[in-house]
């Protein structure tokens, strides 16, 4: 089967499943019941086993083609300004389809069906307080399902963010092209300013978004490394570093490390199995590790995560669930099932 018709036959079958944040829903549509978040948080998922390839994949489409979007909440503790503070975390993730030319959602038939490409999109929330005012990081991913541009799968081809606090907002993109990246930003700071598709030449070696390891990490379709392994790489830092440190933009030499780990008791659930990820890269000569500890068994969820700076996060409520249309006043109840504030 080649690689063309495997793709329209993709679209085919997703583009029945993607309904996620559209601006309504079909009326036609069953309304699906909400169940009790905490009933069902300790789901086991071990018999759905990943596949090699995405693009032939019929498991990573039985969990992740349920029109729904699976919603991680995590208790946080976050460093920022020298200090650690409390906060909570919430990662989203979810299968859509967007353009190849203007990475934007595809809701309408306006968009040519070659035009077309499946991806997963990780929404992740950070929220704390800093002080008197609040804190507040919305980073997106769109990772391509199947190979594209020549890639590996789940490659990102746009990385977003936005930062708000009191001070003022951020934002910045990066767009993945066959001849390098695009970057655009929009900042408060007179030292940043406005800057609109700025070129970056892409490593020869291996590469890698450090912002795209919390989806590669899961290996939803097949090892991205086998267990044991470590390898170099270069590494985009993530934009909330670059946020917090304000170093300069560029690849950097990284180490990613994947090893069996260890039996962890989180928020009272027991991991009897794990799998420890750890990355390692120096930047303004101050030396970075990330810790990650993913389940076991599929779909190999964010467990625990700590940093070098004091950073860490666990997992408190994972479920499945449409959460773009649960936005009325009377569906406010589940941020108390997902443990996290109400405003």
């Amino acid at each position: 089967m080649t690689h063309q018709l495997r793709l329209i036959l993709i679209l085919a079958f997703v583009s029945t499943t993607f309904v996620a944040c559209g601006k309504s829903m079909n009326s036609n549509q069953e309304t699906q019941p909400i169940l009790s978040i905490q009933s069902i948080a300790t789901k086991d998922f071990a018999g759905l086993t990943p596949q090699p390839t995405a693009e032939e994949s019929s498991s990573f489409w039985k969990y992740w083609g349920d029109g729904k979007g699976e919603v991680d909440s995590y208790k946080v503790t976050q460093s920022r300004y020298g200090e650690l503070r409390q906060g909570y975390s919430v990662l989203i993730y979810v299968t859509e389809v967007i353009s190849r030319n203007t990475r934007i959602k595809v809701e309408s038939d306006k968009i040519p069906k070659d035009d077309r490409v499946p991806v997963l999109k990780l929404n992740r929330v950070v929220k704390f307080p800093t002080g008197i005012y609040d804190y507040s990081l919305l980073t997106s991913i769109f990772d391509a399902i199947g190979p594209e541009l020549g890639n590996h799968p789940f490659q990102s081809l746009k990385v977003s963010t936005t930062v708000q606090e009191w001070c003022g907002s951020f934002f910045g993109m990066w767009h993945t092209n066959t001849n390098g990246l695009n970057y655009t930003r929009h900042s408060y700071f007179e030292s940043e300013g406005d800057e609109d598709n700025v070129h970056y030449d892409i490593p020869k070696d291996e590469w890698e978004y450090e912002d795209n390891l919390p989806i590669l990490i899961r290996d939803l379709d097949g090892d991205w490394m086998k267990t044991g392994d470590s390898k170099n790489i270069a590494l985009l830092p993530s934009f909330q570093h670059q946020r917090f440190t304000h170093d300069s933009i560029g690849f950097v030499p990284a180490t990613v490390i994947k090893r069996v780990g260890e039996g962890i008791t989180i928020a009272g659930k027991k991991y009897d199995s794990t799998i420890h990820w750890q990355w390692m890269y120096t930047e303004a000569k101050t030396k970075i590790t990330e810790d990650y500890w993913v389940e076991s068994t599929y779909p190999h969820r964010i467990v625990k995560w700590e940093s070098s700076d004091g950073s860490n996060g666990e997992l408190l409520v994972s479920q499945r669930l449409p959460y773009w249309s649960l936005h009325d006043n009377a569906h406010a109840y589940l941020r108390k099932d997902f443990i996290i504030p109400e405003n």
